[in-house]
């Protein structure tokens, strides 16, 4: 449908899961769904899209050691650069959850940029291994998907929270002592 329109977009892939039907980890998918292919993927790259990193197994980032982090991030980067042969330099966490050590293991690895969840639009000024992204979803329905594109929020009370919010994180080593104080911080919903 992207395509009919002249549209195209960034996928984001954990690999691990590539072909594989959805039957694994903690994800609630439509009965009989799969992940794409290979294959499937490929055309999607060679029609524009822009293919990147997800994680290799779509892990909580905060829960890894220093080791299995950085291997979470260089297998999937490596896996889609060796299967497309297309750079892969960007990231989104999952479940929005990013620490420090994330942050700084992005950089070693070779990404130049990462995803949050954090709402809002992307502005001239946003960190980029913080980058917002705005959350298109099955529960959105034309008004909401019209709200969400226009403003990047979802609500002005979303849009508050969010402000505060980015506040507080400037420093994601502030974010990493608040979240081990407050758990309730840390909580992503990807």
């Amino acid at each position: 449908i992207l395509s009919k329109y002249g549209f195209s977009a960034t996928l984001f892939l954990s690999t691990s899961f590539i072909g594989n039907p959805y039957d694994q980890g903690d994800f609630a998918f439509v009965k009989h769904d799969r992940q794409l292919t290979w294959q499937e993927i490929k055309v999607l790259s060679q029609n524009g899209w822009s293919i990147q990193s997800h994680g290799y197994r779509h892990v909580r980032l905060n829960s890894l050691d220093k080791d299995a982090l950085t291997q979470e991030l260089k297998f999937s980067k490596q896996i889609i650069e060796q299967n497309l042969g297309t750079e892969v330099d960007e990231f989104a966490f999952p479940y929005g959850i990013y620490t420090n050590l994330a942050i700084n293991k992005l950089r070693e690895t070779g990404y130049r940029f990462a995803y949050s969840v954090h709402s809002g639009k992307l502005m001239p000024n946003a960190r980029r291994y913080r980058l917002p992204r705005i959350e298109i979803n099955n529960r959105d329905d034309m008004s909401s998907y019209i709200t969400k594109v226009t403003t990047g929020y979802i609500s002005p009370e979303n849009e508050r929270r969010s402000k505060i919010r980015d506040i507080i994180y400037a420093s994601p080593v502030v974010k990493d002592v608040i979240e081990k104080i407050t758990p309730y911080f840390g909580v992503g919903n990807h």
